[in-house]
């Protein structure tokens, strides 16, 4: 990892830092996987029973693998070249694009599912976890309405959730959903278990958000339109 990292900051043209980023990765890395590195310690044994079913537990496939690549993606943005002055997720998504990772990562996930189809949503998936991480954060100055707004009309999310029009009506897909907020779910409780500030107030907070999302597409017949308006209400 640390001479992925030097070497992403010869590319990013960074004259130091690499150090810093390379212990925010480890300790995000140490709370994966979350149902064994999380306790009653850190979140109340009912409440983090219910915080692992919605981070994954209830997926057909695990987003163990999903996890590692969005850590070792997302902090990239902070190795910045001299006068840059874009935002961290900007540049993360640009070193994404730029330096060939998403397909990097779909290699490697095709690899691990033994699917090219599903190899290549993980790696979606990823990307869009990188620009959308802090959606469910329980410190986002936005409602999960405006951030769902936001997160509905990116291209990825539209062919991630297969977003499309039936007699002139926006559905998207009700497991693709599912598992797109238990992936920005897991991003919000791997940071805030890495910067120690996971606890019952905050994981109860983005549990609260993330079934916000659920419930309101499903009352919406998983009608887009209709969803953000249970969301706003």
């Amino acid at each position: 990892m640390a001479r992925y990292l030097a070497i992403a900051q010869d590319y990013s043209g960074a004259e130091s830092g690499y150090e810093d980023v390379l212990l925010d990765i480890m300790n995000e890395v140490n709370v994966v996987p979350v149902d064994e590195r999380l306790d009653d310690r850190d979140v109340g044994r009912g409440l983090l029973d219910e915080v692992l079913s919605e981070c994954g537990g209830k997926q057909t496939r695990p987003l163990h693998h999903v996890a590692i690549g969005w850590i070792a993606v997302h902090r990239l943005g902070h190795l910045r070249a001299k006068g840059e002055a874009a935002p961290a997720t900007a540049l993360a998504e640009k070193r994404l694009d730029d330096w060939l990772l998403g397909k990097s990562l779909m290699s490697a996930f095709r690899e691990f599912s033994g699917s090219e189809s599903l190899g290549y949503a993980d790696a979606l998936l990823v990307s869009i976890m990188v620009t959308f991480e802090d959606t469910l954060a329980p410190y986002s100055k936005m409602t999960i309405a405006q951030a769902m707004k936001e997160v509905l009309v990116d291209p990825r999310v539209v062919e991630y959730l297969q977003i499309h029009r039936h007699e002139d009506v926006l559905y998207l897909n009700k497991e693709q959903l599912e598992r797109l907020v238990s992936a920005l779910l897991l991003a919000v409780i791997i940071q805030l278990k890495a910067k120690s500030k996971l606890n019952d107030t905050t994981a109860a907070t983005a549990l609260q958000m993330a079934r916000q999302i659920l419930s309101a597409a499903e009352a919406a017949g998983y009608r887009v339109e209709v969803m953000l308006r249970g969301l706003e209400e």
